[in-house]
């Protein structure tokens, strides 16, 4: 939740989305992004979550290719997550 009075980019929130490369998860990467959040985008699909980051802002999205089943996969990637992450104010922003 953003604290009262902030607005601009320290007011964005960071939105992890799962399976961003169809369906419910595309969708709901468009809505958020479409609010204005920073997004981190997790998919099967390499070429496709480029495509998505590139019509939605590459500035504000971050893709991960890879199959949350995976849990070797996971412990990896999040930390590649993270690294772009900072908190300012409260507020996790996307950099």
């Amino acid at each position: 939740m953003n604290a009262p009075g902030e607005t601009g980019a320290a007011a964005r929130r960071v939105v992890l989305i799962t399976g961003a490369t169809s369906g419910i998860g595309e969708a709901c990467a468009r809505t958020f992004r479409g609010r204005g959040d920073n997004l981190i985008l997790l998919g099967r699909k390499l070429e496709t979550l480029r495509a998505l980051a590139n019509e939605l802002g590459e500035d504000a999205v971050h893709t991960i290719a890879l199959d949350v089943r995976d849990r070797a996969a996971l412990g990896v990637d999040q930390r590649q997550a993270a690294s772009r992450c900072r908190v300012d104010k409260g507020t996790a922003l996307l950099e």
